[in-house]
């Protein structure tokens, strides 16, 4: 498996190539597979590019906070007469800071927890824009299969209505019918109109999330034929997790807090040559030798700043340890519940198998074996759990999806 550093380089590169060629989405819609095209149009997600620029940065920042500092370059002059003579003397002197009591540690760990934090975003980003893709794209194959049933019954029960409406003269029992499939038929269309309303919503949220106006994307929607796969578990590593970084990231920043407060009591030296030139009248000479300068620590020791950086860290360490084991007990809970749903989906009736012994109870009404509260409940029973079923397949995958994100197994993300 790649790691992040190596993942950051080929994106930088992917889009420093967009950017010039002024790449649009209309570059993903060429993909052939489905999943070429989440690949390609993951990164045209704002939260994704927003965070691969915090984690470009952090990175970059990471690697500066371990540059040792710039020398301090020093001069002094002193000029004037004494007793007739002219004298002059010139001082230079090159010193170099060395940082003791960790102010170069504390630089470091608080680069690096901001790198750890912007990591672990980035891997949610990209995770997110996958199952969110994804997710849109199944919800509308979804949505067209349950406008279809829909339509079905509309039709059916329009149909049954105008039959009533072509007859003469209609028994009690007759009306009765009539007025509840009227009913009915304007229960189904309301559905349907709720149904267009939603369609819409997902496909605005796929466009903004995308950046585009057209919706060339649309050709991946298909029948929403959904076969889950059993969630194999490779080598949980709970250190990997994003929550576990950000944590993580909490803890170098109270070390860096720490090596900031020692810093405080003795935080650096500067030490370099120095060279002195003389000229009085018509004598000269050159002085050569060292300088050191470093602050005394007479009247302050920071004690109470040093004790206080210690019992962060002693909170931090605790909060890491917590993490840790929500993260695990949090993973195990996915895991149980994506198997319920995997054992569930297996035995409850499909949407074929459904629609044949709707099919059956629709013929049995037209021969006159079942009365008219049978038909409309074949019909509402078959969309309700319809939608149920799409529910359910739609909450294990994005579990099953989480579990891939936890696991850093972004490319199994996928439909």
């Amino acid at each position: 498996m790649y790691s992040y550093g190596f993942i950051l380089a080929v994106l930088s590169s992917f889009i420093a190539t967009a950017n010039s060629n002024a790449a649009t989405f209309g570059d993903c819609s060429q993909e052939k597979t489905i999943q070429e095209f989440v690949e390609c149009a993951r990164m045209e997600a704002p939260e994704f590019r927003m965070a691969f620029g915090l984690a470009s940065s952090a990175e970059l920042k990471a690697k500066a906070s371990k540059r040792w500092l710039n020398p301090d370059f020093d001069s002094q002059s002193l000029f004037g007469r004494t007793f007739g003579n002219d004298q002059y003397q010139y001082q230079i002197s090159l010193l170099q800071t060395i940082e003791f009591g960790g102010r170069r540690s504390a630089r470091i760990y608080e680069a690096q927890g901001a790198h750890e934090v912007a990591q672990a975003k980035l891997q949610n980003m990209d995770a997110e824009a996958r199952i969110k893709i994804y997710s849109k794209i199944l919800r509308l194959s979804q949505i067209e299969k349950e406008k279809e049933s829909l339509d079905e019954a509309i039709f059916t029960f329009k149909k049954l209505v105008s039959q009533y409406a072509s007859r003469p003269r209609l028994s009690p029992e007759q009306e009765v019918s009539n007025t509840v499939f009227k009913i009915a038929q304007g229960d189904f269309q309301m559905r349907k109109v709720q149904l267009l309303n939603d369609e819409r919503e997902v496909t605005n949220e796929l466009k903004l999330h995308l950046r585009t106006e057209d919706d060339s994307f649309r050709k991946w929607i298909t029948d929403p034929v959904i076969t889950l796969t059993s969630y194999e578990q490779k080598d949980f590593q709970v250190e990997k997790t994003p929550e576990y970084k950000i944590s993580f990231a909490d803890y170098l920043n109270a070390k860096a807090q720490k090596s900031n407060e020692n810093a405080e009591f003795f935080s650096e030296v500067k030490i370099g040559p120095m060279v002195q030139f003389q000229y009085d009248g018509a004598q000269r000479s050159q002085l050569y030798g060292a300088q050191v300068s470093f602050p005394f620590p007479i009247w302050n020791q920071n004690g109470y700043g040093r004790e206080s950086a210690d019992q962060a860290i002693e909170s931090a360490e605790i909060g890491l340890t917590l993490e840790k084991k929500k993260t695990i007990l949090e993973h195990q809970r996915m895991v149980e519940t994506y198997q319920d749903y995997f054992t569930s989906l297996k035995v409850v009736p499909t949407q074929k198998d459904l629609e044949a012994k709707h099919n059956k109870v629709e013929a049995q009404y037209l021969r006159g074996l079942v009365n008219s509260a049978l038909i409309i409940e074949a019909h509402r029973s078959l969309i309700d759990f319809q939608k149920l079923r799409h529910e359910s397949e739609m909450n294990a995958l994005e579990l099953l999806w989480n579990l891939y994100r936890l696991d850093g197994r972004l490319e199994e993300i996928r439909l």
